[in-house]
């Protein structure tokens, strides 16, 4: 697992993340959108939005773009946080 050193999270995170199956999994808040006019970086476009439907069930990040980029026509999901977990 590699995360940001400056980052605070409730356990449960850490805990899906570590014991998610895939080989390569991130964390997406889901509550941080861009706002208009908004720079900030690491956007996530996923392959489906944020639905309570979806815990425990695998969506796919399709991108992750920087500030004042966007991929066309679609809203992102949320915001990488900079937590990944990789398996070899």
């Amino acid at each position: 697992m590699i995360s940001y050193g400056d980052l605070l999270f409730r356990s449960y995170i850490l805990r899906d993340l570590v014991e998610a199956e895939s080989d390569f999994c991130v964390v997406v808040d889901s509550s941080q959108t861009p706002q208009a006019g908004e720079a900030a970086t690491d956007f996530a476009y996923c392959s489906t939005g944020d639905d309570r439907a979806l815990f425990g069930r695998k969506v796919w990040l399709e991108s992750v773009v920087g500030a004042g980029q966007a991929l066309e026509g679609r809203a992102p999901q949320g915001r990488w946080m900079g937590l990944i977990n990789g398996r070899a």
